[in-house]
């Protein structure tokens, strides 16, 4: 682990602690004590300052995607735990009257009658039938695990974006220190 003095000066490209398989980028306090311990100009620390930001930003986007995706999944579980708690709780020879989507286009009425068992997709072409009380158990948990994992994403992209915002700050310190370094050269020739 490094220390406040060693974290302090190390580059934004520089691996620290990982946040579930997101590396630390630490902040660049002194671009001249780091050009210095790594040899390098202020060229090459931006071409690997970007290198990171493209990394980060391809992270987001997949973590944006996983999100949206989980987001989904949540809606229709909710809606099929809603409806199957629908079923569950009617009594005797009671019927449900419905409109049933056949596709994007085109319904049909259906007379639901109470059941024991229900069928539910696991998805790829896969159907299983269960128990009414399986399945609910099954669809809760299963919407309680995309909520987790829902909140997990959101805490995973507000610390994606901490990151981001570091190394363009350190892309940002990394330049004007640069530009400086030049403007010094030029008014001493």
């Amino acid at each position: 682990m490094a220390t406040g003095a060693e974290k302090a000066s190390s580059p934004s490209t520089e691996v620290g602690q990982m946040h579930n398989g997101i590396p630390e980028a630490f902040f660049v306090e002194d671009v001249a004590k780091l050009m210095a311990d790594r040899k390098k100009d202020a060229k090459e620390l931006l071409e690997e300052c970007d290198s990171m930001y493209q990394s980060y930003k391809r992270m987001e986007q997949q973590l944006g995607l996983r999100q949206r995706k989980l987001q989904a999944q949540a809606v229709e579980i909710k809606s099929s735990l809603g409806m199957l708690e629908h079923l569950d709780g009617m009594e005797g020879d009671q019927t449900l009257n419905t409109d049933f989507r056949l596709n994007d286009a085109l319904f049909v009425t259906a007379t639901i009658p109470r059941a024991d068992k229900v069928g539910l997709w696991l998805g790829a072409n896969v159907m299983l039938e269960y128990e009414t009380g399986e399945a609910l158990a099954l669809l809760r948990k299963n919407y309680e695990s995309a909520k987790a994992n829902a909140s997990q994403i959101k805490l995973d992209m507000d610390y994606l974006r901490d990151q981001i915002t570091t190394v363009e700050v350190n892309m940002a310190r990394i330049y004007n220190y640069d530009v400086t370094l030049r403007r010094q050269a030029q008014a001493s020739t």
